[in-house]
């Protein structure tokens, strides 16, 4: 009875020290993600020693895009604790390598202006993918169109978009508008827009655009 009892004992040992050995298993590319963008975040913090993450999710896209967004607590400037929501947006660079394209925290966001164009917007500080390009309409007249991607966790209901219209000398003459009132823009949602014709002689330039969450 004895000489079983340690014959179990010893297997049940040897199962341990070979369970023991074994490697544990390598990130995924979202676990990747993830503690890329909590460090980003960590790191924008007044006290980021003082981070805790909560409701932490991380969503990969169909354009090879990472979102992971939830809320973190950490102490403000005078010791006292507050909650704010963050989004993080990172990208594939192929091989599995990842770089983030932009952060937000409580409203305050960050593009990366080394993989985003110079010419990328915020939105009301949410993070946007914004691409535009002039495109001509019956010979005498043109348009900008182009898209923008909300990142926020809110469907947006309105987006108004205004381009300035100059002449070849850089008098104003008059704007263009793109409006989504009839569309609403769900979280990772895309918007296709195209603004009024115009004038072929006219230039535009972006001046402004406002959301209504």
């Amino acid at each position: 009875m004895r000489t079983r009892i340690f014959a179990s004992l010893a297997a049940i040992l040897l199962a341990a020290l070979i369970s023991g050995c074994e490697k544990p298993a390598p990130p995924t590319l979202n676990d990747q993600a993830t503690m890329i963008a909590l460090n980003i975040v960590s790191n924008s913090l007044i006290a980021p020693t003082t981070a805790k993450f909560s409701a932490v999710s991380c969503v990969e896209r169909a354009d090879h895009t990472f979102l992971i967004s939830g809320q973190v607590d950490s102490q403000n400037a005078f010791g006292a604790m507050l909650r704010k929501e963050f989004g993080c947006v990172l990208t594939n660079l192929g091989n599995d390598k990842l770089d983030w394209l932009g952060v937000s925290v409580g409203g305050d966001a960050t593009i990366n202006r080394n993989l985003i164009p110079q010419d990328a917007k915020l939105l009301d500080s949410r993070i946007v993918v914004f691409t535009d390009q002039t495109s001509l309409q019956k010979q005498q007249y043109k348009h900008v169109e182009g898209r923008i991607q909300n990142v926020s966790k809110h469907t947006l209901t309105f987006i108004s978009i205004t381009y300035n219209l100059f002449e070849t000398d850089g008098t104003l003459n008059g704007t263009s508008h793109a409006y989504s009132s009839y569309e609403k823009i769900p979280p990772n949602g895309i918007w296709n827009f195209t603004t009024d014709a115009f004038d072929i002689g006219l230039t535009p330039k972006f001046v402004d655009m406002t959301s209504s969450p």
